[in-house]
């Protein structure tokens, strides 16, 4: 596999990957070909208008620069996955009948 995306046009977003063999090669055309075909899903469903988002990791510097060079700016966090208030107990994990923990040694 040299590149991959998932679109998630509810959001108006999408994660990419290019392999590093082929990021030079791939880099020009292939964010474009992205962005049209993120355009075509959100006009067949409706969403037209939104911002895209796009999650790259911070230490992937050869990306970043990338997309920024093509417009897109930085945000200081796009969205929290998940949350969970310290204040209440946790509970206590329920497993199913006939399933067990332990250690496993190697």
């Amino acid at each position: 596999m040299v590149a991959w995306i998932i679109l998630s046009p509810a959001v108006g977003g999408f994660n990419m990957a290019i392999h590093p063999d082929y990021f030079d090669q791939l880099q020009g055309d292939f964010l474009s070909q992205v962005e049209q075909h993120q355009r075509q899903v959100e006009q067949k469903y409706g969403l037209e208008d939104k911002p895209f988002g796009l999650s790259v990791f911070a230490s992937d510097t050869e990306t970043i620069a990338w997309v920024e060079q093509s417009g897109y700016v930085k945000e200081k966090h796009m969205y929290t996955l998940t949350t969970r208030s310290l204040d209440d107990a946790i509970p206590e994990s329920q497993l199913p009948d006939g399933f067990t923990i332990r250690s496993a040694e190697g």
